[in-house]
């Protein structure tokens, strides 16, 4: 994990385990919410161009996925940042 965001995470409350896995896009981490609650966090492998038309649709969907809470077969997403691009 670069630095940048693992102190960014860090900043903001969160405790950062080990690495769980990793693809050719991103890898994942154990971690825990400020609150203690066990989470994953998946950490993007390459800077993302926040001016990409790609990578600005990809932000869009995750932000509507936030809102999909609840559902039995759905994974829940908490919240997306982008640290340092």
């Amino acid at each position: 994990m670069d630095i940048a965001v693992r102190q960014f995470l860090e900043g903001q409350g969160y405790e950062i385990g080990e690495r769980l896995g990793w693809g050719g896009f991103a890898e994942v981490y154990r971690a825990a919410t400020p609150g203690g609650v066990p989470c994953a966090i998946k950490v993007s492998l390459d800077r993302l161009d926040a001016d990409s038309p790609a990578v600005k649709k990809e932000l869009e969907n995750l932000r509507l996925m936030m809102g999909i809470m609840g559902h039995p077969n759905v994974v829940g997403l908490d919240d997306i940042w982008v640290v340092d691009g």
